[in-house]
């Protein structure tokens, strides 16, 4: 049925027109054998007058002309020039006048629609190729920033540090910031587009981030409703699907991930697994245009040590898949005071990657720039047994053990 051709695809529909010439080729040859051989069957040429040189060709079955084809005489050659083929003729009666004019438009029709398919695929073919002379005369000069000039607008991003850090608390009052329309976070300026944020929370529940952000707002002194673009998402079961569709929905500047570990179940230290895992978030922040940030882990007493994106718990293939990385750590001295420190930065001068920016954790689950910055290497905390330690790992290197081994043993 009409119906049913018209579901098929293009190729298929092609394919199956193809046949059915061929099915009606057959079908002629059959009725004019049937013509010749069995039907009494009369041939006959007929000038138009005795000294015109047109004469026509006739072949007909009893009294119904099946073919009349015209030729000129011209010295000794017949050229052919007009054919006729009679459509009320009694073998041909059975078939639909306009089947074969209809076939040819469908044909026709259905190449255009392949000749547009092939157009589309070239152009999603070319809209992952970039000319170099397009960048170079595009109007944007510098990097579009979201958090100006710490954090891009697009791309993938880690925030790691210790455990009781603060690193959720920094990141929802980034969340809250962007949603409520402030217009700075920690001094730096915001620049939303979008104005939505959406948390993805592994460690805490709905109460637990509820009661968080009462704290957090009433300090802030923020009404309640405006907060309505901040998004929570608890159930992590198909996140990435989940995410796809809420962004194409309602497009948003920020994504949080908290936390890393709690998604990725694969080995830690397998490099290619860990950019694979991450790279189907980095195509999503690419696709939606917005910024992911994860929050992870730093390994055991890193805090002896100065600021590092080695310090975060895994291979390298984690900080390596990082647009920017930040490490925050407790002050050594104060424990109202945190550090936040750039140790990753593809796009950023080194002044931001070798001194930290002095944050005072509030009372109200706030963070606050002081403006203050302190170098990377007066944040190691004092170690008095580093000696000890130091003794105890050259005995058990001298015992044959690797490293990793004598890194489990001091519980590193």
């Amino acid at each position: 049925s009409l119906k049913t051709f018209e579901d098929l695809d293009i190729r298929r529909r092609i394919l199956l027109l193809v046949f059915h010439h061929f099915f009606l080729i057959g079908t002629h040859i059959i009725d004019i054998i049937y013509i010749f051989y069995i039907k009494r069957t009369k041939i006959t040429i007929k000038s138009e007058s005795a000294n015109s040189s047109k004469h026509h060709f006739y072949i007909k079955c009893g009294k119904y002309p099946l073919f009349n084809v015209v030729y000129l005489h011209r010295g000794s050659v017949l050229e052919r020039t007009h054919d006729y083929i009679y459509s009320n003729t009694k073998p041909f009666n059975t078939m639909n006048d306009n089947l074969i004019t209809q076939l040819r438009e469908d044909t026709m029709r259905l190449c255009d629609e392949l000749r547009r398919e092939q157009e589309v695929e070239n152009q999603t073919f070319r809209k992952y190729l970039v000319n170099g002379y397009e960048m170079l005369i595009s109007p944007t000069e510098e990097l579009e920033c979201l958090l100006e000039p710490i954090l891009p607008r697009v791309g993938v991003t880690a925030l790691v540090g210790t455990s009781d850090s603060g690193k959720s608390t920094l990141l929802r009052g980034l969340a809250m910031a962007v949603a409520s329309g402030a217009g700075h976070y920690l001094d730096f300026k915001l620049n939303p587009r979008h104005g939505r944020a959406i948390y993805v929370s592994t460690e805490d529940d709905v109460n637990a981030v509820s009661s968080l952000m009462r704290k957090q707002i009433a300090e802030l002194g923020t009404p309640h409703d405006a907060y309505s673009t901040l998004d929570f998402i608890f159930d992590t079961e198909n996140l990435v699907d989940t995410l796809d569709k809420s962004l194409e929905e309602r497009p948003a500047d920020l994504v949080v991930i908290d936390a890393f570990a709690d998604l990725y179940t694969g080995p830690l230290n397998e490099n290619n697994r860990v950019r694979s895992y991450l790279n189907v978030f980095s195509q999503l922040a690419q696709r939606h245009s917005t910024l992911i940030i994860f929050l992870h882990h730093t390994g055991k007493r890193t805090e002896v040590l100065s600021p590092s994106k080695h310090n975060a718990i895994g291979s390298q293939g984690f900080e390596a898949k990082m647009r920017v990385m930040f490490e925050l750590r407790h002050d050594p001295l104060n424990h109202d005071l945190r550090h936040l420190c750039v140790v990753k930065g593809n796009y950023l001068s080194k002044e931001f990657k070798h001194e930290s920016f002095v944050l005072m954790f509030t009372p109200g689950l706030n963070f606050i720039a002081t403006g203050d910055r302190v170098p990377f290497g007066a944040l190691k905390e004092r170690d008095a047994d580093v000696d000890d330690r130091l003794a105890q790992a050259r005995a058990l290197r001298d015992q044959g053990m690797t490293l990793q081994q004598i890194a489990d043993a001091l519980g590193y």
